[in-house]
């Protein structure tokens, strides 16, 4: 068969230029709106991350601060418990020499 060439008014050619350009424009929008969105989701997964190993330390001080069954409430209630007030006695204590006298035991 003989090659017939196919000729394309101006008009086409602007209208496929103009769909192409179209294309690659959706194309780069899609690509750097996902490398946004994926970014996104990983910080998002390092502030969950973060966020467990900071209430892991904060139950750990809150058990070894006060008596567990507080602790776990205030873990397990989001700290909506009864306040009681108690009365303490504190004695504060100073032994003379007392680090020269437990560096010798």
């Amino acid at each position: 068969f003989p090659s017939v060439p196919y000729i394309l008014s101006e008009e086409q050619k602007s209208e496929r230029i103009e769909i192409i350009v179209e294309i690659v424009l959706t194309v780069l929008v899609s690509v750097f709106v996902s490398r946004i969105i994926d970014k996104s989701e990983r910080l998002r997964w390092r502030l969950y991350k973060l966020f467990q190993v900071e209430f892991r330390r904060l139950r750990l001080i809150l058990v070894d601060l006060l008596p567990d069954d507080i602790a776990e409430k205030m873990i397990h209630d989001n700290m909506n418990f009864d306040v009681t007030s108690r009365r303490a006695v504190v004695l504060q204590l100073d032994i003379c020499n007392f680090t020269a006298m437990s560096q010798t035991m």
